[in-house]
């Protein structure tokens, strides 16, 4: 589980920012959403099964997701690539200094029964700096620390780095090394990024949907797939996978359309539906592609229904941005209420969502540290806030309407779009008439 996350220059946001999912001594107006909202998961640390992240279109809240997404692909595939350091250095480039300033992540998780903190720097170049430290005797103590190449190992906590470090490229980081030496700590970060986070980054689904067909491979794990969607009442009869051919009708194979760019996936989804007669009776069934004959939001809960699953049978981590784009209200605010269930999130799993929807603001819904708005300030830099930052914020209170009022900032200011059409106007901004 995560505990938080934070990021600083990086993409908009400059300054270091920090989403915590720990709760906080709050207490909302009914007692149940406390009970369902709250996982306890030591004595002193309670942590949130779900957090909602708001705020007006462009206000940099997409980047603290791909600053996740960033870190976690950098955990990835460094090891074998060099060039991922190019795709996870994205520093603030609209202040001259950031642009010379290392980038830098850090997560806060439990996993195990311990709570570590792990992160790291980057520059263009190389790992600026690294580090990695848990609560292993009631207090948290250092397993190892790196800048550049100068590392500093604890020798009681850390055996299993030792004599790696002349192993650790400039351009890798040192918790890859250590775990791909079995090293139990190293190891446990390295699975923690690689199997317990999912993260979609809002543009693609391919992450996630990859969970799915994986779902659909194996009979009863399929049946899940299935009565799920179909819980959400999107009126499925079956879904299975068909092998796509080696090439296509022009004789051309798959790895020359890959070559060209174009996108094949070698394992179709087929959706077979019932097929009814004029008196309503099902005479047959009929077979289409998911992906051409299905909906957006179809295809999207689709994608979805595998990692939701996963995380609610393995207590893993969910972050998807964009939440609320193509799917119905009645069914966001469902999944959410499943992740916030202990009947039904038995393992701690938590869901991270970037969203619109401003239903969801709701205090039987969601606790006010469950709540997060991304702002821009006149420089153009992101930051975040929780709702329970602020004072006097009552439990009773309508979180909706009062943030569409503006009382919690993180709204777009609007001008006056029928000045566009006012021929002054437009002759002021050198339009053609």
């Amino acid at each position: 589980m995560i505990c938080e996350f934070s990021v600083r220059n990086f993409r908009s946001v400059k300054s270091l920012q920090t989403v915590s999912l720990e709760a906080m001594p709050i207490k909302s107006r009914d007692e149940q959403t406390d009970h369902n909202s709250v996982a306890e998961v030591t004595r002193g640390l309670s942590l949130l099964r779900s957090c909602g992240i708001y705020g007006a279109n462009g206000s940099g809240k997409s980047n603290l997701i791909k600053a996740l997404q960033a870190m976690q692909r950098f955990v990835a595939e460094s090891m074998k690539d060099e060039y991922a350091l190019r795709l996870a250095y994205n520093p603030f480039v609209l202040d001259q200094s950031s642009e010379s300033e290392p980038v830098f992540f850090q997560v806060v998780f439990w996993v195990e029964g311990v709570r570590y903190r792990y992160g790291f720097e980057l520059m263009s170049d190389r790992v600026k700096s690294e580090w990695l430290f848990a609560v292993l005797v009631k207090k948290e103590v250092m397993l190892f620390t790196r800048f550049d190449a100068a590392f500093t190992l604890s020798h009681k906590w850390f055996p299993e780095g030792k004599g790696l470090e002349a192993k650790t490229s400039l351009t890798n980081l040192f918790v890859n090394v250590a775990g791909s030496y079995n090293g139990l700590h190293a190891r446990r970060v390295r699975n923690f990024f690689l199997r317990d986070l999912l993260v979609s980054g809002g543009d693609s689904d391919s992450v996630l949907r990859g969970f799915t067909v994986d779902y659909l491979q194996d009979e009863e794990s399929r049946r899940k797939i299935v009565d799920f969607l179909n819980l959400a009442d999107f009126g499925f009869k079956d879904i299975r996978l068909k092998q796509t051919r080696l090439v296509d009708d022009a004789g051309r194979s798959l790895g020359s359309l890959v070559q060209e760019g174009r996108f094949v996936d070698p394992l179709l989804v087929i959706t077979e539906r019932d097929v009814f007669d004029e008196q309503g009776n099902r005479v047959a069934s009929r077979s289409m592609l998911m992906d051409e004959n299905e909906s957006a939001g179809t295809v999207k809960m689709f994608n979805y229904s595998g990692a939701v699953l996963n995380a609610l049978e393995r207590g893993s981590v969910v972050v998807l941005d964009e939440f609320d784009s193509k799917m119905h209200p009645m069914l966001t605010l469902r999944m959410i209420e499943m992740f916030n269930s202990c009947e039904i999130n038995k393992r701690g799993a938590q869901l991270v969502f970037v969203t619109h929807d401003t239903n969801l603001l709701n205090g039987s819904l969601l606790r006010r540290d469950q709540i997060y708005f991304a702002e821009k300030n006149s420089r153009n830099e992101t930051y975040f806030y929780s709702l329970a930052d602020f004072k006097g914020v009552r439990n009773d209170a309508s979180y909706g309407k009062d943030y569409i009022r503006g009382k919690y900032g993180a709204v777009p200011f609007l001008g006056d779009f029928s000045a566009l059409f006012d021929s002054d106007f437009s002759k002021e901004q050198g339009s053609v008439s």
